[in-house]
């Protein structure tokens, strides 16, 4: 799903990825976000193996904001009702404060990145004073203003689409969020343990965003802890042990099995030349 939605993405901006290259693309970065703290090498590896396929850093940045901006629609509208199903059904009345409180920062998320396509003008002026304050950064004005005007671009290519790519990208967002967030519940219903999975959905979220505040690459340690104890109304210590290290190797150890050598070898290749369709947008 994640590859598919790499190749949208891609196509709307004039170049075209195979499915080898998309799928060894995201591999990849996949490996490079769970072994550094927050996720952060997602990023670079994005820019530095789609420049290869004729991606600049701007259009990347660009494909990943609009990534994200799916991933927060489709939270937007699962976490409130997940929420809201798990008050109605254990009646705990506070839950969908929590849930509205979620819905909330989303959706905050999404008129800021709303603001930035839509008042880039402004933005750039006053980062461009800002940067003359920093002397190193002086000689890198030009470029930074470039940067930016090629993912402000870029994004509005993205937003004009039209309607069919956008609900097949929306389609395979929900997809993957919806497996991936799925497999806890498949395994404790195969061990016939009945546990809500509207629970298990937002107590996976609350446990991935306690192991980001951990600073360890995939939240190692701080992300088991905080399941278990959120498990444990429902689960056994022994048993919730062995469904957690299930779920991790799935959505965490898999990544660094399967990812490294993928990974190294991406690294180790000289950049092949990009199939380009000529764009008027740089």
């Amino acid at each position: 799903c994640s590859a598919a939605r790499l190749r949208l993405l891609a196509r709307a901006l004039g170049v075209h990825l195979s499915a080898n290259a998309a799928v060894s693309t995201i591999v990849a970065c996949e490996f490079a976000a769970v072994t550094t703290p927050f996720g952060s090498g997602s990023m670079p590896t994005h820019v530095l193996l789609l420049s290869r396929r004729g991606l600049s850093a701007g259009r990347t940045i660009a494909v990943m904001a609009m990534d994200r901006v799916m991933d927060l629609i489709f939270f937007a509208t699962a976490l409130p009702f997940a929420f809201a199903g798990y008050g109605l059904d254990s009646g705990h009345g506070d839950l969908p404060r929590w849930g509205a409180i979620a819905g909330t920062l989303l959706l905050t998320g999404l008129c800021l990145l709303y603001a930035l396509v839509r008042h880039h003008r402004f933005l750039v002026v006053h980062l461009g004073r800002a940067i003359t304050l920093i002397p190193w950064l002086k000689t890198k004005r030009r470029r930074l203003a470039r940067l930016f005007i090629q993912f402000h671009n870029s994004m509005r290519l993205l937003f004009k689409m039209g309607r069919g790519p956008l609900v097949v990208l929306y389609i395979l967002c929900m997809s993957h969020w919806l497996i991936r967030y799925s497999i806890l519940p498949v395994l404790l219903w195969t061990a016939g343990h009945g546990v809500p999975w509207s629970y298990l959905f937002i107590v996976q979220g609350l446990a991935l965003f306690i192991g980001q505040l951990s600073m360890l690459p995939g939240g190692g340690g701080g992300v088991e802890l905080a399941l278990s104890m959120l498990l444990h109304p429902y689960l056994t210590p022994a048993f919730t042990a062995a469904a957690l290290l299930g779920w991790r190797f799935v959505t965490f150890h898999w990544s660094l099995l399967a990812g490294a050598p993928v990974f190294l070898w991406l690294m180790g290749r000289r950049p092949a030349t990009a199939i380009i369709n000529a764009t008027p947008m740089d």
